[in-house]
């Protein structure tokens, strides 16, 4: 996890949005690429 409080309030946010997608995680690096 970045140090960076900013950063980890983005991937926090993202991480949030791949669980609620309930996406396998190869198609959503596929569409976070």
């Amino acid at each position: 996890m970045p140090k960076n409080p900013e950063l980890r309030k983005v991937w926090e946010q993202r991480i949030a949005d791949y669980r609620k997608s309930g996406q396998t995680q190869v198609n959503w690096c596929k569409e976070n690429q």
